[in-house]
């Protein structure tokens, strides 16, 4: 398995949804229902209808969405060489990390504004050999402002995208104002519409909910411990793998993979925070699987398999205690 990895190969791609298949197997099995007991503040999402139908469309689309961002893994990887010859090895990582909670495998404005916050950092990494880079900028912001109008929580990341823009390359102040017209112009459009044939004051207070809104009572069990401990500390891993493997003689390679771990760390920060919720576990999934494939690429053998199979036990183990829960509680 670890030869593969190391390979470029189109069977990988078949491997990877072979995998995803396994590792969501009970949730198209059984279909267990959201175990979290709590309401998740967000303005423009609308939840699919609570029938079985609605439960299998959520986990069929989130399915899909998984593996395209599993293949954009390994395209951006491929693209930028934040690992080098690494192939397809980060999108497979990305796929196994995806088996770490059942209950994130379905459609949330969290999981969607995840992958938003991932989107506008690469769209800045992809900005690097650009003198002007005004396009990416722009872009960038305005995906980050639809991921906050999903999760308004997440504009705690705007610190994280201002720190790309200035390590990615050498910034022009009118760079960094296009990025910022990006945030604000969406925005601007949203709440112009709500005002004109809204309700502006329910979407305000919606907006002041999220933020008040924690769930300490909920998230810190020793159910959810167990459950969730393995990918914090794999990504946790992944950071320290920055600082202790061979650090490459690219210099586009070493500030990508340190924008990468940077990204670890904030949002491992904000996941142990009271204000997060159990399902932002998944905004850690393409950081965390990058950084592991450059260990898996850079170190020797005996590590290569501790971590790969240390990886797959993990996943073992959190699936464990979430099949034991739902069939104990169901």
């Amino acid at each position: 398995m670890i030869r593969i990895l190391k390979t470029n190969t189109p069977l990988n791609y078949a491997l990877m949804f072979v995998l995803m298949l396994i590792l969501w197997a009970f949730k198209f099995y059984y279909m267990p229902t959201a175990t979290e007991n709590y309401e998740i503040q967000n303005i423009i999402f609308t939840e699919l209808p609570n029938t079985v139908f609605g439960k299998y469309l959520s986990a069929v689309i989130a399915f899909i969405v998984f593996y395209c961002i599993g293949l954009l893994v390994i395209k951006v990887n491929s693209d930028l060489l934040i690992v080098e010859s690494a192939y397809q090895s980060p999108g497979i990582f990305y796929i196994l990390f995806t088996g770490f909670f059942i209950n994130s495998q379905r459609i949330t404005p969290v999981m969607i504004s995840g992958i938003l916050i991932f989107i506008s950092v690469i769209l800045i990494m992809y900005s690097h050999q650009k003198y002007k880079a005004y396009s990416n900028n722009f872009n960038s912001g305005f995906v980050f402002a639809l991921a906050i109008l999903l999760s308004p929580k997440f504009v705690v990341f705007l610190p994280l995208l201002l720190i790309a823009l200035f390590i990615t390359k050498s910034v022009q102040w009118k760079e960094v104002v296009v990025f910022i017209m990006g945030i604000l112009t969406p925005l601007i459009l949203f709440f112009s519409f709500t005002w004109l044939y809204g309700d502006l004051i329910s979407v305000n207070k919606k907006i002041a909910s999220s933020f008040t809104q924690t769930f300490q009572s909920v998230r810190y069990s020793t159910y959810y411990f167990l459950v969730l401990l393995p990918a914090v500390i794999w990504s946790i891993v992944a950071l320290i793998s920055k600082y202790t493997v061979n650090v490459s003689k690219k210099v586009s390679t070493r500030k990508f993979q340190t924008l990468t771990a940077i990204c670890i760390l904030f949002f491992v920060a904000y996941f142990v925070s009271p204000v997060s919720d159990n399902e932002t576990i998944s905004i850690l999934y393409a950081p965390a699987s990058i950084l592991i494939s450059n260990i898996l690429i850079n170190s020797k053998r005996i590590s290569t398999l501790i971590i790969f199979y240390g990886i797959i036990i993990s996943i073992c183990f959190s699936q464990f205690f979430q099949i034991s829960f739902y069939l104990t509680v169901f």
